[in-house]
């Protein structure tokens, strides 16, 4: 499955094989698939999402479109980070210029999203006190993690401004003061410049 994604992304066979084989040759991966959850069969789900949604991306069908919905319900229906395909799909078709085709899937996505959310957020009373921290809504968990303190935008921006200085020291060595403010801003101007002509 994850050769037949890569070959959705237009990887000739050779490489799909040999990609699939190093990446599947990862640790962490298995570490993940030996966790007797719902970990082992998500990444079954995940693989199938990432590969419809290529395909739907690439050329959009009603029935490669009902084939991402029905691999984005099962991801989703594994575990709740599932949500991220069902994102990542319509906003790839917005990039591409498919507004109508984006905003089918994003549709069709919410329309799958929308009974869970409602279920398990009424549901989330009844779960005792204790175990609410394992069995409850996660919707405040992440929003803790991505934006509390020490969550993942403070850390990424920490790590940012510490990464822009050792980028700086590795061209401009022994340069201090304000002159790595001036280097910073010359060669942040210029990988903007390039980002931009990469991506388009």
């Amino acid at each position: 499955m994850f050769v037949a994604y890569l070959r959705s992304l237009d990887f000739s066979w050779r490489s799909s094989v040999a990609t699939a084989v190093l990446f599947w040759l990862l640790p962490d991966l298995w570490r993940l698939a030996l966790v007797p959850l719902s970990e082992p069969l998500f990444l079954v789900t995940l693989v199938a999402g990432l590969w419809t949604g290529s395909r739907l991306e690439t050329q959009p069908t009603w029935g490669r479109l009902a084939g991402f919905l029905a691999a984005f319900t099962l991801a989703y229906h594994t575990r709740s980070m599932g949500l991220a395909i069902g994102i990542a799909v319509p906003l790839a078709l917005l990039m591409r210029g498919r507004t109508v085709w984006a905003l089918r899937s994003a549709v069709g996505a919410g329309l799958i999203i929308a009974p869970w959310m409602i279920w398990s957020g009424r549901a989330a009373a009844a779960i005792p006190a204790p175990l609410r921290d394992t069995l409850g809504p996660y919707a405040g968990w992440l929003s803790g993690q991505v934006g509390g303190e020490g969550g993942y935008i403070g850390v990424m921006v920490t790590r940012g401004f510490a990464l822009a200085g050792r980028i700086v020291g590795l061209f401009f060595p022994g340069v201090q003061g304000w002159r790595v403010l001036l280097a910073g801003l010359v060669i942040g101007g210029v990988l903007i410049l390039r980002v931009r002509r990469l991506s388009a």
